[in-house]
């Protein structure tokens, strides 16, 4: 029978909570002296009678020792936010004095990430500037124009025709890009001046260099928007504080960008957080490797790259 109504909030007396019998139907084995993380659901509105196992993200969470909530590789994606949100209480029971927010979550979903990529403009960006790769190819220089919406009917609410009608940043050594908050079929919305934005067409612009392609294997930081935390793998296990982000005055902490993964809508990074910036003395170690959302809740991109290298 299907588990339509999911609990979440204060356990009424007279409530019990059952589980299959059998590991073939998800069944889980309690045991006295353990803590278990349980997402439960009613076969019925408001029946005593909670339902849980282990194919919906319900696992043995020891607070005591080091094993922490383990698997989880069964979980479905459409559960993995309600399993954080599971761990960020767990997380709350097995540290009494940590943070009661513990880890900050994902958004579910595209949050209004304040940048999600970069988008070349040709006929506008880089035409004087001389740059250590050849330079891309060009469109004929004209104004692009940008509306109000995705559509080639919206109103204009800026002709971009220098580079300082749009708001950019480097996408490698001295070649600057628009910067992207949103992307829909054939169009992009850039940022203007003054806080603005507008959509310009695909056929207007040049290459889009999405966040994901801008991180991986370059000289990469997290900045102040990172939370501290560095997870298992994505979403899942327990995460751990990272010692870098406890030293007090640093807005940017060196890291490798060994890849992305999408996840239930939410974007995570694979990365080495090192001891100190691969540009100065000595060389630098490896103090966590993990997995960090890319975007806080708010939609603050928490990790950024040098264009022009050390």
């Amino acid at each position: 029978m299907p588990l339509d109504d999911p609990f979440k909030g204060r356990i009424e007396p007279g409530s019990h909570f059952a589980t299959a019998l059998t590991s073939a139907e998800c069944g889980m084995s309690i045991e006295t002296g353990h803590a278990y993380l349980v997402f439960a659901s009613r076969r019925e509105p408001s029946a005593p009678l909670l339902w849980f196992d282990t194919c919906n993200g319900s696992r043995a969470f020891d607070a005591e020792g080091s094993g922490g909530v383990v698997g989880f590789v069964d979980t479905p994606a459409d559960k993995v936010l309600l399993r954080l949100q599971g761990l960020r209480i767990a997380h709350a029971v097995a540290n009494p004095g940590a943070d009661p927010d513990g880890p900050r979550l994902p958004r579910p979903g595209d949050p209004d990430a304040e940048i999600i990529g970069l988008l070349e403009l040709p006929s506008v960006l880089n035409l004087d500037e001389p740059g250590a790769d050849s330079p891309p190819p060009r469109l004929p220089t004209r104004p692009v124009a940008a509306r109000a919406e995705s559509a080639t009917d919206a109103p204009v609410v800026a002709r971009i025709a220098a580079p300082q009608d749009v708001r950019t940043a480097e996408y490698t050594y001295e070649r600057k890009a628009a910067i992207v908050r949103e992307q829909r079929a054939g169009w992009y919305r850039i940022l203007l001046p003054g806080h603005r934005s507008g959509w310009v067409r695909r056929e207007d612009a040049g290459a889009f260099h999405p966040v994901a392609d801008l991180l991986v294997n370059r000289l990469a930081y997290l900045n102040e928007h990172w939370d501290g935390w560095v997870w298992s793998d994505p979403g899942a296990g327990l995460p751990v504080r990272s010692t870098a982000k406890k030293r007090e005055g640093r807005q940017e902490y060196a890291v490798n960008v060994l890849g992305v993964q999408d996840l239930a809508g939410t974007l995570w990074l694979h990365v080495e957080v090192l001891s100190a910036s691969p540009c100065g003395d000595g060389s630098p170690t490896v103090t966590n490797r993990g997995w960090v959302p890319a975007y806080t809740p708010e939609g603050k991109l928490v990790a950024w790259f040098f264009s022009r290298g050390c």
